[in-house]
């Protein structure tokens, strides 16, 4: 089969080279089915920034590819470890610009099979071009062909763990992807590209592809490893690979669709891991604002949510002070335009951080922009410095566009007092996170954490996971021992109007 890698390729021998390394991947007439088992890590839900990453979950896989007609079946029986427990089961049907998922993809609180959205869609379709070099080369070899433009082109040698490499780039959103292909073995030993995180910028992913074997002149790795800015977070080894397998007729079948949306398809694009990581440990979380809740629990304290991560907002004298910047950028704008519709006259003077996890950091440079003080733990300051600090040229946020230079304040083993003792932060340890925020709003009696205990999320007569009374019971004596007249307890997760400090004691005994 011939392959034109344009002028970049001089050599006879390199270009021979090239087009029987993408030959042996080019799958575009084969079907294909693997089984696989494997684990996830999430680095950004350790006990501290710099890891070890917890495991979230294990899994097995069966994907059925069909690249001819650009589908593809994921059969998903993932083991969620922690923090939630439970076994969840579900497929992932795409066809083309259309997705279904079968089943409940979401711990304690499943959701019904439906249609995908464009942005899982587009996330579900890169993760899997990844992990399958033969989908990947397979479709590019189809874009150059029907574009007539240069996709793939030869750009060099290089050496990779003291072995010489061939490096093949092929055009990509966000970024390119390069293969590094052995000299000695004619094999893709690793894949490197980049993509967007919300509170960490551009990010490098890798995956590390060995154990390679034949299957009718189709070459496919059976250990893949994919690494997010170095840290391993995808591990799956395949048990068995079938070529152009007997499939069911409704295989591919689509329930129902979803209109398909470019805009939507290119934000779950960029942020493809951001969706997965979610996912992984059965909770996935969306990349829109979604429609903002207020409640009132005074005229001054305000409960925000929309999807399943809340913030409070307390007005003060000075200003008003936000805890907590859940999810992403676009989220914690419609926060900030919330508060200042509420708050004409008052800025957001102070943004709260409760603690490091991502799904709790990721619109923290959105305050940072409007230049609202970040208060954070003393164990977090390195993390939030470099996050501010990273460069976001994927997606460029409010706070590339505003060029401040951010403030940051650490509450130690002293606590620290805002608006005369209006407000007070302590900062305790928990076996969920070793740095965290607790908010006290002494007007009204309330205490604000993130995920130690969340009050009204466990439905009556539903077990909670184990992890979460593990955290509960370590919250309720450091509390305690605060010594805090408390009557409302309000949580990132949970009740946005908050449930009775008893609640606490019932959860817990």
């Amino acid at each position: 089969m011939p392959f034109s890698l344009g002028v970049s390729a001089q050599d006879d021998d390199i270009d021979g080279a090239i087009a029987e390394v993408l030959g042996s991947l080019d799958a575009q007439s084969f079907s294909f089915r693997i089984n696989a088992q494997g684990t996830r890590w999430e680095p950004l839900q350790a006990l501290r920034p710099e890891g070890p990453p917890l495991r979230p979950s294990d899994f097995d896989i069966v994907a059925v590819h069909d690249p001819a007609l650009d589908r593809m079946r994921l059969s998903w029986q993932r083991s969620i470890i922690e923090p939630l427990t439970d076994n969840v089961v579900y497929d992932e049907i795409v066809v083309g610009n259309e997705g279904y998922i079968t089943g409940a993809d979401v711990a304690l609180h499943p959701q019904p099979a439906r249609a995908m959205k464009s942005d899982r869609l587009a996330a579900v379709r890169r993760q899997q071009y990844l992990l399958n070099p033969q989908l990947l080369v397979g479709d590019a070899l189809r874009r150059q062909h029907d574009t007539g433009q240069q996709v793939i082109r030869y750009v060099g040698r290089q050496e990779l763990d003291g072995a010489p490499h061939r490096v093949i780039e092929i055009i990509a959103l966000p970024r390119p992807i390069r293969l590094y292909v052995a000299l000695d073995s004619n094999r893709v030993s690793r894949l490197v590209t980049q993509e967007n995180d919300f509170p960490c910028g551009d990010v490098e992913i890798v995956v590390a592809f060995s154990d390679w074997r034949r299957h009718s002149g189709l070459a496919f790795p059976y250990q893949v490893e994919l690494s997010w800015e170095g840290e391993v977070i995808h591990r799956e080894t395949r048990q068995r690979v079938e070529l152009n397998p007997q499939l069911d007729p409704d295989t591919f079948v689509l329930p129902e669709t979803h209109p398909f949306d470019p805009a939507v398809a290119k934000r779950g694009l960029i942020n493809e891991q951001w969706i997965h990581r979610a996912t992984a440990m059965g909770a996935p979380i969306s990349l829109d604002a979604g429609e903002l809740v207020l409640v009132r629990i005074s005229p001054d304290v305000v409960s925000i949510g929309g999807g399943i991560h809340h913030s409070l907002a307390i007005a003060l004298d000075s200003g008003v002070v936000v805890v907590d910047p859940p999810q992403n950028e676009d989220r914690s704008r419609a926060v900030i335009e919330a508060v200042t519709s509420r708050w004409p006259d008052k800025p957001i003077t102070h943004l709260i951080l409760s603690h490091h996890h991502h799904d709790h950091s990721g619109g923290i440079r959105a305050y940072a922009a409007i230049g609202a003080e970040l208060i954070v733990a003393e164990g977090d300051r390195n993390f939030v410095t470099q996050c501010l600090a990273r460069p976001h040229t994927i997606n460029p946020d409010t706070l590339v566009a505003a060029g401040t230079r951010p403030t940051i304040r650490t509450v130690g083993d002293n606590s620290l007092s805002l608006g005369g003792g209006a407000i007070e932060i302590h900062r305790i340890s928990s076996p969920h996170s070793a740095e965290n925020l607790l908010v006290y709003v002494a007007s009204v009696k309330l205490l604000f954490n993130a995920d130690l205990f969340n009050p009204g999320l466990v439905p009556p007569g539903v077990v909670p996971p184990p992890h979460w009374l593990t955290y509960s019971r370590d919250f309720r004596r450091k509390v305690e021992a605060l010594n805090l007249d408390i009557e409302l307890l309000v949580g990132a997760h949970g009740a946005l109007e908050g449930r009775p400090y008893q609640s606490l004691i019932s959860f817990t005994a």
